[in-house]
């Protein structure tokens, strides 16, 4: 029985293709794809490039993927900076390795890339935007090359003549760059007289890789203002605006209101619940494909982000303001239920988790904790889990070390019966303070009670101890794990669904508080004895599931309470996020079948029918109104049309009888005044001869 073509090995497929003749060779193939940075001017008239993110290592160009000379599509090119030492190229190596296990195991929540590129030295002329490898600003005769110098922790560039030897430092580029934007270093605008000659952008500094990524929307910080833009033009259409207790007025509409049309009048409220359910239900579907990415990390990967922020995650599936327009255009004709309807319908908006420069996979790494939290925005903050917060803490007092056990005293402060959540844990590391390079790491295996004296705790731990360790000062290093990112989701729903960064920060006090506390993670033992719990609940502007939401994400973030998605900050496993993405659809679904229940959409179309009703009766003496106006203006013009003839005529008859008093003429005025309107063309032809005769006699000799 002949077997199909998957049956078949690659052995196989060899032999029969060379069985067939001489086969057409694959080597050598050559792609067309090449990429074109995309620029701009800044507000001086210099030609920049666009940059469209800035991280601590690395940042983001916009550019054009063109293949044959056409442009493709738009893409993101992650470029690292020039002031970056080689251990955080080294990270960015890790980062794309990392990309690459991704892509190759897609998933539609997480951030793929297109391509890896080799960039050599790149600059971009202000002047004429031209991009250039920079030659030797000293000689002007070669490109300079990446060179390292021996015992530096930064690369350099360097001309390869023997002769010359000018170097550029990465230590000092920051302000250094300028030479390599002047001639001879760059081969145009050489004769050009426009300060902008000597100026340049620095693309990439030395050869290193960089990424190509899909272009996504913006940030998750704009998904607030999409939204509410959006539903507000929705409401326009059927002339109609967001409640102004909101705070959110319609915008002005793009066309001018017709005739007989009125100003856009606030939904009822049957609508604006309606329409509130559904704003709800688009962030909490961003809730679940957050959970979903983390979880997919988490589960297939093995995979620990540590840094989920909004600013890491972007939107998808966003349309541009012409798109938009001709959307709401067709949703414009039909009805409002229908057209929301739709929208709790369609899987838009979308989001991705991006930026794993910071991702550990399997293995813990302490290369998260070099940056101190100081230098941190206050956005990114509160995001941080209290480890992350606390991520290298000094140990106030004299470590007493066992060498021979290879064990320690564990510190006061970090006593599990005293320091909670934040005292030392297994997997937790004991460093030298003055220990620039960390040779000297301590893993801790397990911590053990004294059977004597209970409060006495030591540590088991592997790794090389620093000479003398009885005289060093130590820090202890919490590494973060899975727990870490199922807080930091639990942060990024409270602010997908308030929209506010200050609220995050008070949520965040309260769930450190809250781990210290006797409080069940309950809606009503948590409205019932902490306050605080109301007042972020309150901050929920869609008041609808808002205990059930608030509970979702004080599970997330709170650890160690019997409701907790986590019972401790060093729990590994990709559990908690499973649970936590269960729960979160759950909440979707039972959300999204209210939404399109028939009772809930034939109470708002019930509404409709009695608004559109009313509206139309008001549009009816709109109309009748108006064409009252209107006759009123007719006979009132009428009345100033017959009033200006009688003045005319009137102006006219007094003429006649000035004319006939000076010149004499065969009519008196009595005879004027008295004329009848048949003999009014008489007295007119009178008048104009005896003006004639006057004009006649005067120009007598």
């Amino acid at each position: 029985m002949p077997r199909t073509d998957e049956e078949m090995t690659s052995l196989e497929n060899v032999l029969l293709l060379s069985s067939l003749g001489n086969p057409t060779q694959l080597t050598g193939l050559h792609s067309e794809i090449t990429y074109e940075l995309i620029s701009g001017t800044d507000n001086e008239g210099s030609i920049v490039p666009m940059v469209i993110g800035r991280g601590r290592f690395a940042k983001v160009f916009k550019a054009w993927q063109r293949s044959a000379g056409l442009n493709v599509r738009p893409v993101a090119i992650k470029i690292l900076h020039e002031h970056v030492d080689k251990p955080s190229e080294s990270l960015f190596s890790q980062e794309i390795q990392l990309l690459k296990s991704l892509t190759n195991n897609s998933s539609e929540r997480v951030i793929n890339i297109l391509d890896i590129l080799r960039l050599g030295p790149m600059a971009m002329c202000a002047n004429c935007g031209q991009t250039y490898h920079p030659k030797c600003p000293k000689c002007g005769q070669h490109l300079l090359e990446r060179y390292e110098p021996q015992g530096e922790l930064y690369p350099a560039l360097r001309c390869p003549d023997q002769r010359c030897r000018h170097m550029v430092k990465g230590e000092t580029i920051l302000n250094a760059s300028g030479q390599l934007f002047g001639y001879p270093a760059k081969p145009c605008c050489q004769d050009e007289r426009s300060p902008r000659a000597t100026r340049g952008t620095l693309i990439n500094f030395v050869d290193r890789e960089a990424v190509v990524m899909e272009l996504l929307g913006p940030p998750l910080s704009r998904f607030h203002e999409h939204q509410r833009r959006s539903f507000s033009r929705i409401c326009l259409q059927h002339g109609l605006s967001l409640p102004s207790a909101m705070g959110e007025r319609a915008e002005a509409s793009p066309q001018p209101p017709s005739p007989g049309s009125s100003a856009p009048k606030e939904l009822r409220a049957e609508e604006w619940a309606y329409v509130q359910k559904v704003m709800l239900l688009e962030k909490v579907l961003l809730m679940v494909q957050l959970a979903e990415a983390v979880a997919w990390l988490h589960t297939e990967q093995q995979i620990v982000h540590k840094d989920i922020a909004p600013d890491n995650i972007m939107l998808t599936h966003l349309k541009g303001l012409s798109e938009e327009d001709s959307d709401q255009h067709f949703f414009g004709q039909a009805s409002l239920s229908d057209m929301v309807t739709t929208l709790a319908t369609l899987p838009t908006p979308g989001c991705m988790l991006i930026d794993v420069g910071l991702a550990d996979k399997v293995v813990l790494t302490k290369a998260y904790y070099e940056e101190p939290v100081t230098s941190l925005a206050t956005e990114k903050v509160s995001f941080l889990s209290l480890e992350a917060r606390t991520r290298r803490r000094h140990i106030n007092q004299h470590v007493e070390f066992d060498l021979v056990g290879k064990k320690f005293v564990v510190p006061d402060s970090l006593r599990p019966d005293k320091a909670g959540e934040q005292s030392l844990k297994v997997g937790d590391l004991l460093i030298e303070e003055s220990d620039p390079n960390q040779r000297y790491t301590m893993e801790v295996k397990s911590i053990d009670q004294d059977s004597h004296d209970r409060r006495i705790y030591r540590a088991t731990f592997v790794g090389e101890p620093p000479p003398n360790p009885q005289t060093r000062q130590f820090e202890v290093v919490q590494l973060l794990g899975e727990p870490h990112d199922v807080y930091s989701l639990g942060a990024v729903f409270y602010f997908i669904l308030t929209g506010e960064y200050t609220d995050v920060r008070k949520l965040q006090t309260v769930s450190d508080l809250l781990s210290d506390l006797p409080v069940p993670l309950r809606a009503d033992a948590l409205a019932s004895g902490f306050p605080s719990f109301l007042l972020c609940r309150d901050q929920l502007p869609e008041k609808y599931y808002q205990d059930d939401l608030m509970v979702l994400v004080l599970r997330a973030m709170v650890r160690g309470k019997p409701e907790s998605f986590v019972q401790s900050r060093t729990e590994r496993g990709p559990e908690p996020a499973q649970r936590l993405l269960q729960e979160t659809r759950q909440i979707y679904n039972r959300l999204k079948a209210e939404i399109l229940s028939t009772s809930t959409t034939r109470m708002l179309e019930e509404v409709q029918t009695a608004h559109r009703t009313l509206s139309e009766y008001h549009r009816t003496l709109i109309r009748q109104v108006e064409q009252l106006t209107a006759e009123h203006d007719h006979k009132a013009m009428a009345q100033v049309s017959a009033l200006k003839q009688a003045t005319r005529r009137s102006q006219i008859l007094l003429a006649a009888l000035v004319t006939c008093v000076l010149l004499g003429g065969t009519w008196t005025a009595k005879a004027v005044l008295g004329a009848q309107d048949g003999q009014r063309s008489e007295v007119r032809t009178a008048v104009t001869g005896s003006v004639m005769t006057a004009r006649s006699t005067h120009s007598a000799p």
